[in-house]
């Protein structure tokens, strides 16, 4: 008697370390579909951002006109002028913004956004801007490096 119970105990502690098991590959196997979904849910954040400030300068020639004199020479805007820049420069600042929060620090991510502080008024935009020191540090590296390379390729 005494073996029987000592056999279902054996038989009761190998199936609990099998569950133990199965519970943690399904908890591994749960984890990566968030981590990939989550990675899915930020290109879509990310695109959205960037699909409404497209929307808005191709549906309005006047949007666009706005936009280009701010970024070149934001002092011209007129007082409205500055108000709807102001709102442009804000959606705009939401893409290194959403994928700062995202994680993302590879200066490349950031390259293209940083290129528009090549313009006067985007320079002038994004030094009154509040963002965190590190993300500004990071745009700061990837205008940097694309002025590097536009240095590189007059020569």
């Amino acid at each position: 008697m005494n073996e029987t119970i000592q056999t279902l105990g054996n038989i009761g502690e190998f199936i609990g370390a099998l569950l133990v098991a199965i519970t943690l590959i399904y908890i591994a196997i749960q984890t990566r579909q968030a981590t990939r979904n989550s990675e899915i849910l930020k290109g879509q954040n990310i695109a959205n951002v960037l699909g409404r400030f497209n929307e808005k300068m191709v549906e309005s020639e006047e949007v666009a006109a706005i936009w280009l004199k701010g970024i070149q020479a934001k002092e011209e805007l007129s007082p409205v002028e500055e108000v709807r820049f102001k709102s442009l420069w804000t959606l705009w600042t939401h893409y290194p913004r959403t994928i700062w929060v995202s994680g993302e620090r590879d200066t490349f991510a950031y390259a293209g956004w940083a290129q528009f502080l090549h313009f006067k008024g985007a320079r002038a935009s994004f030094d009154q801007g509040r963002f965190p020191p590190e993300l500004r540090d990071i745009i700061w590296e990837a205008f940097e490096a694309h002025c590097q390379e536009d240095a590189q390729h007059e020569v």
